[in-house]
């Protein structure tokens, strides 16, 4: 059964548009310029799923004195799976690998480099959902419950917390 993937995109022009390309087991779903701010909408299958920035040499502008004046940007601002939002802490918990293969910090959500994100997709997709956007989440977090006033508003935290001990007690 095909699961819907969708993805909200902010690019930053230097010399030319940066170029997204999405692979999803391997075949090219996806490749394509972004420009501006840009959603784009795909049905895809569980297994993996690559989002891969592109961007050449010369799109960052130096100065004479070797700073930034201007540069290529691709961020993702939203990213949506079978219809549920998974939301900014998501985001910035991706992997994030550079075209060196050197794993660096996506808390940002933006491309700065060459590089990909690997989203390992396990069906049953509903299952897995829970499992990135709030059992992990809750892990990373403890019981910082100051975090979840943003990353949980849909849920009260109290009530999930309970599900989750109940659940870790029928495993035992």
């Amino acid at each position: 059964m095909p699961i819907k993937f969708s993805i909200e995109l902010t690019a930053k022009y230097c010399n030319s548009w940066p170029w997204l390309q999405i692979t999803n087991n391997n075949v090219v779903i996806y490749d394509n310029e972004i420009k501006e701010t840009q959603s784009i909408s795909l049905n895809i299958t569980g297994g993996v799923l690559k989002l891969i920035g592109i961007k050449k040499n010369n799109d960052t502008q130096l100065s004479a004195d070797n700073k930034i004046i201007q540069d290529k940007l691709l961020r993702v601002d939203k990213i949506v799976i079978d219809d549920i939002d998974m939301g900014i802490e998501f985001i910035r918990h991706l992997k994030f690998n550079n075209e060196l293969g050197t794993e660096v910090s996506f808390l940002n959500t933006t491309f700065y480099e060459n590089g990909e994100i690997t989203i390992n997709l396990q069906e049953p997709i509903l299952s897995w959902i829970i499992e990135e956007k709030f059992i992990k989440l809750l892990s990373t977090y403890g019981d910082d419950k100051r975090m979840y006033s943003s990353v949980f508003s849909k849920f009260k935290y109290s009530v999930l917390h309970e599900k989750i001990k109940n659940l870790r007690n029928l495993i035992k």
